[in-house]
């Protein structure tokens, strides 16, 4: 799935977003840790971080041969190294003496190899995981800072290999909750991480590198960012604390918002959401944040997050075992503030309006109930055939409500919708399903790019029908059955959606919430969509 096994015409597409980077005014990383670009390794200082380098089979059987009668300290250590991908060692280099591997590299004191595997077969993907791999290493030896050098590998560009290294670096490097929650000792973590090129470059080529380390740290936090707004407990995220989140974000970053709370809810007809928020103390709300960062066309791209803060299921009641952490049902608004966020903070040429609609489904005796007929925001009647299929609801009324107020170009929805889709595709690729081809294709290749994986999936007429069929009202909320019931969720989305306008759903049920932990990607929130959204809209 990396760039460099896809097809060339996808290979000059990474080449064109790496270009439109380059115009893009990126800010340092520097809420968590900071990542930064140098072109060269520093001259020899006290207490200088530990260097990691990352090398190939072929390099690796050079540099044995290269310092076996120069250096038998180094030779001898150099076989400690494995040639399978993710293998690692530490060397210690002698006082006395610092190490050149004859490539404009000199090494002193400490440095951590980790194995590529063959050249041939190295992929973008192989580098993220040995760099996570290196991170972990990193912080299992009390490592505070480091120096990481940037690969060669002929077939990818060097600027993908940047930026993918310094997303996984933040993405590999922190803690649940930000350890917030931990009153013991917490585990350390890297501060400060340097990447040099592993030869010395060119003018040019350094600055490239430069903007590529910064692009990919930025999504990195954004990434982390969703992470910790996708776990953190309703009792701190809740309605009113995603709004003042929300707020707190637009401030910053010069983003419009404006929120709709119980009578403006009535007065734009949201009964859905009004509904699915009814039994909880803090009432729903529709957020909407508007970033204009290309004045020369009026339309804009919607993004729409599912915002369920807490879902306990409404009086269809969750049972033990799955209703335990379900905090993580707001994934999809964590995304979108995130892409947001990260669209905002590096000047992105792109016109996005964000609107979440945020609320918890709990139980009480004014919680809507199962059977009841409800007026959604484009004024269809909606049959509620299970209160634990709530989060159709409020993208259907946010997903109205947004065509109603902006002129769109396109239309992207977002959510932790279904159980169906864990069971088909599992925690590994997003289910896609959409109206327009060439928004599937190239919401794909952004999954591609990213590692933040989209399979298509069918909305069949048959799907439709299911959604139509309803004895009493315009629409069923559900299917007649729970076969295809992914499918059958986006059938009852398409049907707010206006006059073909391009439109995709991503339901992140499988990839938003980790049920353990898989390299990079903590169990939990994964800050899925993030990246994808960035990408997406980049190109």
């Amino acid at each position: 799935t990396g760039v460099q096994t896809c097809a060339l015409p996808i290979l000059r597409v990474c080449r064109r977003m790496m270009s439109s980077i380059a115009s893009l005014k990126i800010p340092e990383i520097s809420q968590r840790m900071t990542v930064k670009f140098a072109p060269a390794m520093e001259p020899k200082v006290e207490n200088a971080p530990m260097t990691v380098k990352f090398v190939t089979n072929e390099y690796l059987t050079m540099l044995r041969a290269s310092t076996l009668n120069i250096c038998p300290t180094i030779s001898l250590q150099l076989d400690n190294l494995k040639t399978t991908p993710r293998s690692h060692c530490t060397m210690v280099i002698p006082d006395e003496s610092a190490w050149n591997d004859n490539l404009g590299s000199v090494y002193r004191q400490r440095l951590l190899l980790v194995s590529l595997g063959k050249e041939k077969d190295v992929t973008l993907n192989c580098i993220r995981k040995c760099v996570n791999t290196a991170t972990t290493t990193l912080q299992g030896l009390d490592q505070t800072s480091a120096v990481m050098e940037i690969p060669t590998i002929p077939s990818i560009p060097a600027e993908d290999i940047a930026s993918a290294m310094a997303n996984i670096v933040v993405c590999s490097n922190h803690l649940v909750h930000d350890g917030k929650y931990f009153t013991k000792e917490k585990p350390t973590l890297l501060k400060e991480v340097t990447l040099i090129p592993d030869k010395p470059a060119e003018e040019a080529d350094n600055a490239k590198l430069a903007q590529a380390t910064k692009f990919g740290a930025l999504l990195g936090e954004g990434t982390v960012n969703a992470r910790s707004w996708a776990n953190e407990q309703s009792s701190e995220l809740d309605p009113r604390g995603l709004e003042l989140l929300c707020r707190q974000i637009c401030d910053r970053d010069n983003i419009e918002i404006s929120v709709l709370q119980a009578p403006e809810l009535s007065k734009e007809s949201l009964g859905l959401l009004a509904a699915v928020g009814s039994g909880a103390a803090c009432p729903p709300r529709l957020i909407v944040m508007t970033y204009i960062g290309d004045n020369t066309k009026p339309q804009f791209t919607a993004l729409v997050g599912k915002g369920v803060c807490f879902d306990a299921g409404g009086m269809n009641l969750k049972p033990t075992g799955h209703i335990e952490d379900m905090q993580l049902d707001k994934g999809g608004a964590a995304a979108v503030v995130g892409a947001m966020d990260t669209l905002a903070r590096m000047n992105a040429p792109v016109n996005v309006v964000g609107v979440i609609p945020a609320v918890e489904n709990l139980v009480d005796n004014q919680s809507y109930k199962p059977g009841a007929i409800i007026r959604s925001c484009d004024g269809k009647f909606v049959e509620v055939c299970n209160t634990d299929a709530e989060g159709r609801l409020i993208l259907a009324d946010a997903m109205a409500y947004v065509q109603k107020k902006y002129e769109l170009e396109s239309m992207v929805d977002i959510a932790t919708l279904t159980g169906a889709i864990c069971v088909g595709l599992g925690e590994y690729t997003a289910g896609l399903f959409s109206n327009n081809e060439e928004m599937v294709k190239s919401i794909v290749e952004a999954g591609k790019r990213t590692h933040e994986r989209c399979w298509p999936m069918p909305i069949e007429e048959e799907h439709e029908e299911e959604i139509k069929s309803c004895r009493v009202a315009d629409l069923r909320s559900m299917g007649l059955g729970r076969d295809g019931g992914a499918c059958t969720a986006a059938a009852f989305l398409k049907q707010f959606v206006v006059d073909d306008l391009p439109w995709a759903h991503l339901d992140i049920a499988g990839t938003g919430m980790a049920t353990k932990q898989m390299d990079w990607i903590p169990q939990g929130g994964t800050g899925f969509g993030v990246q994808l959204l960035v990408d997406w809209l980049l190109n």
